[in-house]
C-alpha cells in the first residue's frame, strides 16, 4: 500500500499533470490519418453529426472521407490531461 500522495508525487512530479499532445492529422486524397506525439496515448474522433455528441469513435486504422466533410479528434492517454480537440475539414 502506497498513501496516495506519494502515489500522485509518483505520477505526477510536483503534482503537474503531464498533457497529451495534440493530434496531428494528415491527408492523402480522401483518406485522413491521425497521430499523436504523446506515446501511449489513443485517439477518439467524431465525424459531421457526431461532432459535439458524448460518442467518439477510436482511431485505429486511416478512415476515408469525403471532401468537405468534418471531423474533430482529441487524444488522450491515462494519467495525462486530455490534447486539445483539432478540427479539420477535408480538402
Amino acid at each position: 500500500m502506497i498513501d496516495e500522495y506519494d502515489l500522485v508525487q509518483m505520477f505526477w512530479p510536483g503534482f503537474i499533470q503531464p498533457e497529451t499532445k495534440d493530434v496531428i492529422v494528415t491527408q492523402n486524397k480522401n483518406t485522413i490519418s491521425f497521430s499523436t506525439t504523446t506515446k501511449g496515448a489513443s485517439i477518439g474522433y467524431q465525424v459531421d453529426g457526431l461532432i459535439g455528441s458524448e460518442r467518439w469513435l477510436l482511431y485505429s486504422k486511416p478512415i476515408k472521407l469525403n471532401k468537405g466533410q468534418k471531423v474533430v479528434a482529441r487524444a488522450k492517454r491515462i494519467g495525462y490531461a486530455t490534447s486539445n480537440p483539432v478540427e479539420y475539414v477535408v480538402k
